[in-house]
């Protein structure tokens, strides 16, 4: 009986050494976006962006000249679906929606690239891809 046990634990021990590595935690990619005055009038534009429970998670305002541009660095935010609320010069609001996923999936989260122009009966233009 004795070796019989010695050798379910050592069996127990090889499995254990062999998935240990296997209980990393994954990490979901940050929200990102980049956004850009191609008109040619200086535009006030508001990016806020709301969880699924529609709780503001990240808000800001920003001054553009005509061509130019900014960047986030990165939302640390949680596996699931976003959406991003743009508000140009405080009266014309769009919506849109974004997934942020995990980093080493091939649909890892959504980089949203967000363009002003000056049609106002379409003020954004909106591309995106995947980080």
């Amino acid at each position: 009986m004795k070796i019989g046990f010695l050798t379910f634990l050592l069996v127990l021990m090889a499995v254990m050494v062999t998935f240990s590595g296997c209980t990393e935690i994954r990490k979901v990619d940050p929200l990102q976006f980049y956004l850009s005055n191609k008109g040619i009038e200086a535009h006030e534009v508001t990016v806020e962006i709301l969880d699924a429970e529609n709780v503001s998670i990240f808000s800001e305002t920003y001054e553009l000249d005509p061509e130019e541009k900014v960047h986030t660095e990165g939302i640390e935010v949680e596996l699931g679906t976003y959406t991003y609320v743009l508000t140009l010069d405080g009266n014309v609001t769009r919506t849109y929606e974004a997934k942020a996923d995990y980093a080493e999936d091939v649909s890892s989260s959504e980089i949203l690239y967000i363009e002003v122009t000056d049609n106002l009966s379409n003020p954004f233009e909106i591309s995106v891809a995947v980080a």
